[in-house]
């Protein structure tokens, strides 16, 4: 059973069963992936570590998921590690915050404390989980001192602005038979520490392992309000081999990232029939008020089969809602358009002045792929004719098309 590109593109909602890692051994045919409770299903949440959290640490959506625990099947295998690690930080790591009262040659470190991370142990399994040590020093000038401290205990910290910090806790677990490299998202602020298991806000039934891959805190969309913008990767199936992980990206709330994203897309994906889709955003302040209150999509996607291979682009927009962007599903392109008007003109560009490219007459079809960026919207098609241009909004009535079914290509055809 393979997964198809119509799956992958269902993930608007995230929820979508397809491949998501890769095996440094062959095994069996893949089975389709179990659901929830069922065997296989994904790693049993059981809490970890450490069992008597501190009172200023919170955890999305629960100690159990951030602290997931794999099973006990024989190691046979590595999965595709995802997000940052210590290792492959290096460089971007500020310094660690210690998440417990730590004590080093009889100096005694609070919670939050900042600490220079020196260098880590190899990962050791004992009783079913996995530990590390960070040798790390304390970032007292007058009297430093140097110690270890598991991995556990420790936040890597990747980001840092306005008293808001925010990086990573490394985890390993061993599930279905093979060890999982990933993290869980660490933020700090206000004296509290946020950890998120990410996958989360993908999977919000089951746990995956999911990791940051790149963080940065700023007022990414010019509403005076700072957000963690958070670069994910998250394996979607433990059960199929030869996809990538789905890259995505979420905003949260600087102050109060428990809440959840702000806004979130997918970026990337692979199957392992070979279709894939890429995605790029940009950020548009249509009314002219300075916050940027719309995001547009773009995704280019590519669907293999025996058949046929397939391509085409998929835009969609996302408007500010006074809380969150909220996906305008009736706004998404392309779509198939037929002329409202009598006669109407097509031109070069959205004004009138960049002269016409040619005419259609009422009910005749186009097919259009684009729109412009602020109201009086325009629309990007092309006639039956071949013939490509902008269209006025008003004198172009868009009915549904299946991208998976329809692109330029299709239309064309005779």
């Amino acid at each position: 059973m393979r997964a198809t590109l119509a799956l992958i593109l269902a993930a608007a909602a995230c929820a979508i069963l397809l491949p998501g890692c890769s095996r440094s051994r062959g095994e069996a045919a893949p089975q389709p992936a179990p659901g929830p409770g069922q065997p296989g299903a994904g790693p049993e949440a059981v809490p970890e570590t450490p069992a008597s959290p501190a009172s200023f640490v919170r955890f999305v959506p629960s100690q159990s998921r951030v602290f997931a625990r794999g099973d006990t099947d024989e190691i046979v295998m590595q999965w595709m590690p995802v997000g940052m690690s210590f290792e492959s930080a290096q460089g971007q790591v500020l310094h660690g915050v210690l998440l417990e009262e730590t004590s080093f040659g009889g100096e005694v470190l609070s919670p939050l404390s900042p600490v220079a991370v020196l260098s880590a142990t190899a990962w050791e399994r004992s009783a079913g989980a996995y530990h590390r040590s960070y040798v790390v020093r304390s970032l007292d000038a007058g009297n430093p001192v140097s110690g270890t401290v598991d991995s556990a205990r420790c936040l890597l910290v990747t980001a840092e602005s306005g008293g808001l910090a925010a990086g990573f806790l490394e985890r390993r677990i061993s599930v279905n038979g093979g060890e999982s490299d990933y993290n869980v998202l660490a933020v700090v602020a206000d004296g509290a520490v946020t950890l998120a298991d990410t996958s989360a806000w993908v999977f919000p039934e089951s746990f995956h392992p999911s990791g940051v891959r790149g963080v940065t805190i700023s007022d990414i969309n010019g509403d005076g309000s700072v957000e963690i913008v958070v670069s994910v990767e998250t394996i979607v199936s433990l059960n199929y081999l030869g996809a990538t992980p789905l890259a995505w990206e979420c905003w949260l709330p600087a102050r109060s990232p428990a809440s959840g994203p702000l806004f979130q897309f997918n970026e990337s994906f692979a199957t392992d029939e070979g279709s894939s889709y890429t995605a790029s955003r940009r950020l548009l302040d249509s009314d002219g008020n300075g916050m940027q209150e719309t995001v547009k999509v773009t995704t280019e996607i590519e669907q293999a089969s025996e058949e046929r291979e397939f391509t085409n682009t998929i835009v969609s927009f996302s408007l500010w809602d006074g809380s969150r962007y909220a996906k305008q599903a009736a706004d998404e392109l392309p779509r198939l358009g037929s002329v409202a008007v009598q006669r109407a003109t097509l031109f070069a560009d959205t004004s009138l002045e960049s002269g016409s490219v040619a005419e259609a007459a009422q009910g005749e079809l186009l097919y259009v792929f684009d729109r412009s960026d602020s109201p009086p919207f325009w629309f990007r098609a092309v006639t039956k004719q071949g013939v490509e241009g902008w269209i006025a909004g008003t004198e172009v009535e868009l009915a549904w098309v299946d991208p998976l079914k329809v692109n330029r290509e299709v239309f064309l055809a005779p």
